[in-house]
């Protein structure tokens, strides 16, 4: 990874084979200073195909890819041909049985006095079974916090497989790589995160057009405890939001102190339990 792109430091390396411990680790994007520090990471590979220098790389991305999450998009100086090609290396070790996983301790990205705390993230990489053309990403976190107070999540997680292709592509040259390119799908096997009492989970698939207006997606998402997340966002977030989420218990189904939607995107129609909105897509 480019010094232009990201520089990072470990206070202490402990290495074996298909492990790597990093004490005080610290990852810096040099395009804003966004700063992710580790108390202590544990990289592996139970397959044990992946050697220290490519774990190395890949806890490197999941760093650069926590940092673009906080900022919102990648930098410019993090697309170049060096980068690129390790992270082809970990794509095609990843769809020949690789499973790397990265685990962090006492981790905090911050940027601007904004950011997150999180006690724990862990991070898995797979090949979905029998389909060796994708791949399969999930991701725990615990202990969350915002570092201004703000509402967030206490415990969040994902589990979602896409298109290897959207590695591989990004070794190739190819610039503005898409993550699900046109008649591709992103398949959301699930998403949780947790409000004090109240929890959101959902799941669901996009498949991508040439545009929203001929891409078609379907989530299923629910909420438990709905007065507690209202609760939750109230303080610190505008009315609009907490108004927006009360106004949509009105088209939610109920089913005891649950509310769930079908929400469907369909030739630039969306629709919620069936029910075409009057939205217009740009």
């Amino acid at each position: 990874m480019p010094e232009s792109c990201l520089t990072s430091a470990a206070g202490l390396e402990t290495a074996r084979h298909g492990a790597l411990t990093l004490e005080n680790y610290a990852a810096r994007l040099s395009a804003d200073g966004s700063q992710l520090n580790v108390t202590d990471a544990t990289l592996t590979d139970g397959r044990k195909i992946l050697d220290n220098a490519a774990l190395n790389d890949a806890n490197a991305f999941g760093a650069l890819g926590a940092l673009v999450l906080l900022r919102g998009k990648t930098p410019a100086a993090c697309d170049t041909d060096g980068s690129h090609a390790a992270l082809r290396s970990i794509a095609k070790e990843i769809a020949h049985g690789a499973q790397p996983e990265l685990v962090w301790h006492g981790a905090k990205l911050a940027r601007s006095g904004h950011g997150y705390l999180a006690k724990t993230v862990h991070v898995r990489f797979a090949s979905v079974s029998g389909k060796p053309d994708r791949i399969r990403i999930t991701m725990d976190a615990s202990g969350i916090s915002a570092l201004d107070g703000t509402a967030a999540p206490q415990d969040a997680s994902a589990d979602i497989d896409l298109p290897l292709r959207a590695l591989s592509d990004a070794a190739s040259g190819a610039t503005n790589v898409p993550l699900v390119a046109s008649g591709e799908t992103l398949t959301v096997n699930k998403v949780h995160a947790a409000y004090g009492q109240s929890s959101l989970d959902g799941h669901g698939y996009i498949q991508s057009g040439s545009s929203w207006r001929d891409s078609v997606s379907r989530m299923h998402l629910e909420i438990g405890h709905m007065a507690d997340l209202l609760s939750a966002v109230r303080a610190h977030t505008s009315a609009g939001v907490t108004t927006a989420l009360a106004m949509a218990q009105f088209m939610a189904h109920r089913d005891g102190d649950k509310v769930s939607w079908d929400v469907g995107l369909n030739n630039g129609v969306v629709d919620v339990n069936n029910v075409p909105l009057p939205v217009t897509l740009p």
